[in-house]
């Protein structure tokens, strides 16, 4: 079964199919590793990000899925796929999936740059989306979401199902 990472707020939830995020947070990743990190770490829940960080967790459990949420990263990653991740895919001009060498070939290229993306566990059971036009509407998406996560000043959830 395919996998999903959710976010909510409120009302608002937005969700990636796992393999169409794994291409996001690696194309991320190759325009800038540090800001891409940002990114990837914006999405995680607190538990999540100790975990992966081996940070105390003190009484946060598995189960507490508020995201990672730092105001001032919030508005760097904005600023990351606006300035950078969107208008980089514009220039692109072939489906990135097709660019990887599809599914096997973009996972096997994924575990060898992997760095913080290797928590992920892709597989190829996933749902992939690499069209350009549906990468960049989830990026508006997403940039949508955390512009009312910041303008809430509330801390969204973020989740695997």
């Amino acid at each position: 079964m395919a996998r999903i990472i959710l976010l909510e707020l409120g009302d608002e939830e937005i969700y990636f199919d796992f393999g169409t995020y794994g291409i996001m947070m690696f194309y991320a990743k190759q325009i800038n590793s540090q800001k891409g990190k940002k990114l990837f770490d914006s999405l995680l829940s607190e538990y999540s990000y100790r975990v992966m960080y081996d940070l105390p967790l003190g009484n946060i459990t598995y189960h507490n899925y508020l995201a990672h949420f730092v105001v001032s990263e919030i508005q760097e990653v904005i600023n990351f796929l606006n300035d950078d991740v969107i208008i980089s895919l514009n220039n692109e001009n072939l489906n990135l999936l097709d660019q990887y060498g599809g599914v096997h070939s973009f996972i096997d290229m994924y575990y060898l740059d992997a760095g913080y993306l290797e928590n992920l566990g892709l597989t190829s059971d996933e749902h992939f989306n690499g069209s350009i036009s549906f990468l960049i509407q989830q990026f508006e998406n997403l940039i949508s979401f955390y512009e009312y996560a910041l303008l809430s000043n509330e801390t969204y959830t973020s989740r695997i199902d």
